[in-house]
């Protein structure tokens, strides 16, 4: 369990794992370690500190995510999906796994989820840097106030380029 903890360089400091649940058909749990999963969830509706739970296949990870929420409806889950491609496939994962995928580390990075189910091959992937995906993420509301000067720095963090025209990609 430490190497997946130290192989994590992804997750921020700040808000560190409190732990890791590894969940195989093959091998059960040792004899301190609750039988379910469940059991180790449901006690905690509001844990202070985010749970990775690692599952062996990808339809277990979906599976729990679908489930968690019945037996504790205050957690906040979220499952990070496997890309579903091979390494060397000629072809993109979906835009919709994409997407999720997105969405999912951008609730890890703002705190808005408790428990992150993932298959095991996910979580051997690398990932970028939260730093990365700060600088690079933006999200729009309705009717809310843009801070013009905070959006300009991220924008240049994110590596575009002010300029008085737009003429090309990369600029704004």
């Amino acid at each position: 369990m430490r190497a997946i903890l130290e192989f994590s360089p992804h997750h921020a400091p700040e808000q560190p794992l409190r732990g890791v649940l590894l969940l195989s058909r093959a091998h059960p749990p040792p004899c301190n370690c609750p039988s379910s999963p469940l059991e180790s969830v449901s006690p905690c509706p509001a844990p202070p500190a985010l749970l990775a739970i690692i599952t062996a296949e990808p339809a277990d990870a979906q599976r729990l995510t679908d489930e968690l929420p019945f037996f504790a409806p205050g957690l906040r889950v979220a499952l990070f999906p496997d890309w579903e491609t091979l390494p060397y496939d000629s072809f993109s994962p979906h835009q919709d796994l994409i997407s999720e995928r997105l969405a999912t580390l951008w609730r890890i990075h703002t705190g808005d989820v408790d428990v992150v189910l993932l298959p095991a091959t996910t979580a051997l992937t690398r990932l970028a840097p939260p730093s990365f995906l700060a600088g690079t993420t933006f999200q729009f509301k309705q009717k809310t106030q843009l801070d013009e000067a905070a959006l300009k720095s991220q924008l240049t963090l994110a590596g575009y380029n002010h300029v008085s025209q737009v003429v090309s990609p990369g600029e704004y």
